[in-house]
């Protein structure tokens, strides 16, 4: 009996000590980054009477107990893991080709949830751009997301008069992924299971337009693999009914247009679901066309190789070998103040830190696109002295890799990510209220389809 008892209390002590061990560490914010989530570890958040009654103290406490706790980060890659071999196991028989189950119909068209997308984590709220597991055998869908409109002639999608066919087989890996000649890409997002929430992040725009005249609203549309079929030619064509809604002059909303699977691999990487360096140059250059068309954007100084990376699309069994050289332009900045979240950095990023390596001969660094670009931030204020006017920016992670460059244009640059505004601030965002306090100019909205079709990210007034 006295042995059972010394016993349990030393099981009670290993608890508490655990339990200790990891508010201590949740206080102390060890952790950075966590390398298998790719993005920043979320830390003590600080408390105030107002977080507290409107939750936000504790849903941060929470996510830093959940990142910070001995062991944590671990232990998630792990049950991931074997979630992940279960999941594949049961659905071998279905995924072997890309006319299979895991496809809407015979154009091969998915559809694209909030929480419902491809490769690492989820993000806040369950939001994600591209970095969430996606079940697309058995997505999640919103019951008026998945009812199919009466083909009107308003809810058809324009016919793209330039499609491309490359042929070859599209390869199913799961996790609505596909091995194209040698490349993982996406399936095609559909329109018209997307359409509701296209029309929703259109409305709120025009909403926007509408109440802000005096500032001048921009477009810019990424295409990737996720708007066309490279095998067949088949196009979304989500840009062309984006361009015809919103109320804006055809000037002012832009895309980058890939038309063939050869423009497509000098722009991307085979190994992750964001644009590679010469892809967000053009696109940073289409942009600055578009919102200052007697601007000369920045000219880089230099290319580096600056190592490798092992991106989103790697987190599958048949994906798990595929990386990428990572290499990078150099640019010369202004010097600038910079807050992210109203605090004081040195800097968006680590570009430079990473360049400076490789100009000293580490070319092997392990890269990912948050680490080099920045990771996704509520809020960005980029001060520039030696720029002209106020840009605002909406957008997905896509624009980590524009906001320096279009930074360098603009006395002031802010950058808003709606998923993580509010958890990382501690405020709601309201897009009259900031105009208010701060002098915009130009507001531009940025990313690839995801940005478009997923519910965060409408504007909210």
């Amino acid at each position: 009996m006295k042995k059972r008892k010394i016993t349990n209390i030393a099981f009670l002590a290993i608890i508490l000590v655990f339990m200790l061990t990891g508010l201590i560490l949740t206080i102390a914010g060890s952790t950075e980054f966590l390398e298998y989530e790719n993005r920043k570890a979320n830390k003590m958040p600080s408390f105030s009477v107002q977080s507290y009654l409107d939750k936000s103290f504790q849903d941060g406490l929470e996510d830093a107990l959940a990142d910070q706790t001995l062991f944590a980060p671990q232990i998630r890659e792990a049950y991931n893991n074997v979630l992940s071999g279960f999941i594949k196991s049961a659905v071998t028989t279905f995924t072997e080709k890309y006319e299979t189950a895991d496809t809407d119909d015979d154009n091969h068209e998915i559809y694209i949830a909030d929480s419902d997308d491809i490769g690492g984590h989820t993000t806040d709220d369950s939001i994600s751009d591209g970095q969430g597991e996606q079940t697309e055998q058995n997505p999640v869908v919103d019951p008026e997301s998945s009812k199919d409109p009466e083909p009107t002639k308003e809810s058809e999608p324009i016919k793209d008069p330039e499609p491309s066919p490359g042929g070859g087989t599209y390869y199913s890996v799961g996790g609505g992924m596909y091995i194209y000649k040698d490349y993982v890409v996406q399936g095609v997002a559909s329109f018209k299971a997307n359409k509701p929430r296209l029309d929703a992040f259109i409305e709120s725009y025009n909403k926007a337009v509408e109440a802000h005249p005096e500032q001048n609203f921009y477009l810019y549309y990424i295409e990737r693999d996720s708007d066309q079929n490279y095998a067949t030619g088949y196009r979304s064509n989500i840009y062309d009914y984006i361009k015809e809604s919103v109320n804006v002059p055809e000037s002012n909303v832009s895309r980058q247009h890939i038309t063939s699977f050869e423009e497509y691999t000098e722009f991307n990487i085979k190994s992750d679901h964001h644009w590679g360096y010469k892809g967000s140059y053009s696109g940073y250059k289409d942009i600055l066309a578009m919102l200052k068309p007697a601007a000369h954007p920045l000219e880089p100084l230099g290319e580096y190789k600056l190592g490798y990376i092992k991106g989103s699309f790697t987190k599958t069994e048949k994906t798990a070998n595929f990386k990428d050289d990572f290499y990078a332009y150099e640019f010369e900045f202004p010097a600038w103040e910079v807050l992210l979240n109203g605090k004081s950095a040195a800097c968006y990023g680590n570009r430079q830190a990473y360049i400076d390596k490789a100009k000293n001969g580490n070319t092997s660094q392990a890269m990912s696109y948050g680490s080099f670009y920045g990771q996704d931030v509520g809020e960005i204020i980029i001060h520039n002295p030696t720029g002209d006017g106020s840009l605002l920016i909406f957008g997905n992670s896509y624009d980590n890799a524009l906001i320096e460059l279009l930074a360098a244009h603009y006395e002031y640059t802010y950058s808003i990510d709606l998923r993580y505004y509010k958890k990382q601030t501690g405020k709601s965002f309201g897009l009259s209220n900031y105009l208010e306090n701060h002098g915009v100019d130009d507001i531009l909205c940025v990313g690839n389809v995801n940005y478009y079709v997923q519910s965060p990210f409408k504007i909210p007034e």
